[in-house]
């Protein structure tokens, strides 16, 4: 691990981790939202099944509309989101950034570079740059840079604890939820 690097460099590098960060967050989402749509089909096929065994129930019916919708919505909406694109997109940067940092080049050559491989890909949110500050220090890898020690803040530990927190409460009600329905068709 790069230990101290001055201005630029340190810059790119930092950059490059950001990235590798925002990769990580957009392959999850991706993954976790694959996953749901699996799991309201596996439901949504328990409940047709059921519903050809054991008869039309009013209720059931109902949950099976729920389910459709669902499969639907998500079937229509995670294409658009394109999470696994935008993964790809800043695993390229990050690549790219990684590939400048080995050059040989003047200050001035590899600004340009950085700012140009930069305008080709999207930014990374702040989240990501927050997260990635967060991990290392959970980690105990110590950060540096020009100015020295990057060290989380209270308000940085805070937001990544708590988006991660209302991420898992909200993955767990995605995926729970709809078991409480399923038992009382049966």
């Amino acid at each position: 691990m790069r230990k101290c690097m001055s201005g630029l460099r340190d810059r790119i590098w930092l950059t490059s981790k950001t990235r590798m960060t925002s990769e990580r967050r957009c392959r999850t989402i991706s993954y976790i939202l694959n996953v749901a749509v699996a799991w309201y089909s596996l439901l949504l096929i328990l409940v047709s099944i059921n519903q050809l065994v054991a008869g039309m129930s009013l209720r059931a019916s109902v949950v099976s509309v729920i389910f459709s919708v669902s499969v639907f919505t998500l079937s229509l909406v995670i294409p658009a989101l394109n999470f696994s694109g935008a993964a790809e997109q800043f695993r390229s940067c990050y690549l790219n950034l990684d590939r400048l940092l080995t050059d040989e080049v003047s200050d001035g050559e590899l600004a340009r570079r950085y700012h140009d491989t930069l305008s080709h890909y999207p930014n990374h949110l702040e989240f990501d740059h927050d997260t990635m500050i967060v991990s290392s220090a959970l980690r105990g890898r110590k950060l540096e840079n020009a100015t020295g020690d990057l060290k989380p803040t209270l308000f940085q530990w805070a937001k990544v604890v708590s988006v991660h927190i209302l991420i898992s409460i909200a993955t767990i009600a995605v995926f729970i939820m709809p078991i409480w329905h399923v038992p009382a068709l049966f």
